[in-house]
Parts: structure tokens; sequence; C-alpha cells
């Protein structure tokens, strides 16, 4: 009950009132040094540092479980159609190597033009302030019906934040097997 009430939350004051949701723009900003001053961003620093973070410390992906406004819309869409169309584990498996392809071809766009807006394909923008570019307005309709059908459906194969998220999750496990047996 306490994680709904925290989506609804986070849909209402994140995605309809601030219109602001983390993207694979805001983590290769990062990397690419296009980094906002605290003082003039102080809550760009609050979510996009405290997403990055909550990983490492928590090792839990709390922002994709409970605090994305896209994936709050995304459960709601799906509770209103009733439908959830499972996937087998090997077809599943294939369809979710799909998000790392498209990340890693955000990510290789993002760097070799020095620009974070161009391999930033989400459609929260598109969503939730009414603009994007060209194929934000294409993938928008597509996601919004995938939703009806699968839950969490852009997230499951398209989301590139999820992808960075886990894998930190994942980078995290493996540092602390390593840390583990240095010990010993």
């Amino acid at each position: 009950m306490l994680r709904y009430v925290i989506m609804a939350t986070a849909f209402v004051f994140l995605g309809i009132h601030l219109n602001s949701a983390i993207s694979i723009g805001n983590i290769s900003q990062i990397i690419l040094g296009y980094i906002p001053s605290i003082k003039d961003n102080l809550f760009w620093w609050i979510l996009v540092g405290g997403a990055l973070l909550m990983p490492l410390i928590l090792k839990n992906n709390l922002y994709c479980f409970c605090l994305c406004p896209f994936g709050a819309l995304q459960e709601l869409t799906a509770r209103i159609s009733g439908i959830n169309i499972r996937f087998s584990k090997k077809r599943a498996k294939l369809t979710r190597n799909l998000v790392y392809g498209l990340t890693w071809l955000a990510l290789i766009l993002i760097f070799l033009t020095s620009n974070p807006a161009v391999g930033s394909y989400e459609p929260f923008s598109t969503f939730f302030r009414l603009e994007g570019i060209g194929i934000q307005w294409f993938i928008l309709p597509a996601v919004v019906l995938g939703s009806f059908l699968l839950k969490r459906f852009f997230c499951q194969f398209f989301c590139p934040v999820g992808v960075v998220l886990n894998l930190m999750i994942k980078a995290r496990q493996h540092l602390n097997k390593f840390m583990t047996r240095s010990i010993k």
C-alpha cells in the first residue's frame, strides 16, 4: 500500500507538477562533464544523485520500483486494462536483451555527439510536458498502448535508466564478492 502512495505522489509531484524524470541524458551529462551547479539545480542533484546512489547504498533500484512517474503511469494503465500478457522465459530473455541494445545505441549516439539530448528517446517529457523530438511522438502512443497489455511495458523492454541503475546494483554485488574474497 505504501508503495502505491509513493508512486501516486511521485506521479503527481515529479511527473505532473515538476515535469521531471530521470533520463539517460541526465546520466550521460554527468559522464560527459556537463554538471549543473548545485546552487542553481539543487532538486536535480537530489533526484539524479539520489537515484544513482540508491543502488550503490541500498542495493536496490527504488527509483524505478516506486519513484519513476512514468513507471507509475504504466502501472495505472495496466490496472485499468486488467490485461497482463506474460512471455515465456525464453522469449522474455530475448526481448529484455533489446533494452541493453537500445541503451548501448543511445549511449554511443550521446558520446559520439557529446550531446546528451541526442540519445534520449524516453517519452517522459513527451507525456508530462507535451514536448518531444520526432521519434518520441511515435514512441509515446506505442508505449501507452503496450502498457495496457504488459505491466511496465517501457520499463521492461526499452528504459535505459533502469538498465543503468540495475547494472550499478550488479556492479556493487560483484565488488562486494571481490572484496569478500580479497579479505579472506
